[in-house]
């Protein structure tokens, strides 16, 4: 057993106004282990499962040094509040190449507090921030979308940036190409 991982749950369930119990707990270490690419352990998959920003705090501190270098957290609840646990991770993986935190109602706040991240870490080059199906918060997040493209303009490390139904209207399109004409 993974004592980091109960933690995780923990957490995950505080952030869910869950109660802990063991069998929603094993069920969590199950799809956790479903997820897990045996082929490459430098993938951590966590999608789909409810984690917030108390597990977002949680895994920076439990999973780190197990060299991962792409991170999924796609599908979850973190929120804007949720991106400072991101960034903790991005801090305490060190070297994270590939992140995923698509569908996770992150607004301009939260992708403000993001960006911040990306002036200084010199090894993402995936970020995926899109949705499976257009954001009703599409303003909200294209108030952030100036700020994303400065810290952009800074670190020309990344490469891929998925913004896939997001919904964002002609303001953002001005920030994107902006990057694009700065980054050429």
């Amino acid at each position: 057993p993974d004592p980091g991982l109960a933690e995780i749950y923990a957490a995950r369930c505080v952030d869910a106004g869950e109660n802990v119990s063991l069998d929603a707990a094993q069920s969590f270490r199950d799809s956790v282990k479903f997820q897990a690419d045996i082929k490459d352990p430098t993938k951590l998959s966590l999608r789909n499962l409810r984690i917030g920003p108390s597990a977002a705090t949680c895994i920076s501190l439990h999973m780190k040094d197990r060299g991962y270098t792409s991170v999924d957290l796609s599908d979850n609840m973190l929120g804007d509040y949720g991106v400072h646990g991101v960034r903790s991770i991005m801090k305490s993986f060190g070297g994270i190449r590939k992140l995923n935190v698509a569908s996770n109602a992150i607004g301009a706040a939260g992708i403000r507090e993001l960006s911040e991240e990306f002036v200084s870490d010199r090894a993402l080059e995936v970020l995926i921030l899109g949705s499976k199906k257009k954001q009703d918060n599409a303003n909200n997040l294209a108030n952030g979308m100036s700020q994303l493209c400065q810290c952009l303009m800074q670190n020309t490390k990344i490469t891929s940036l998925n913004l896939s139904n997001t919904g964002l209207g002609t303001e953002a399109a001005k920030s994107l190409a902006s990057l694009l004409q700065c980054n050429q």
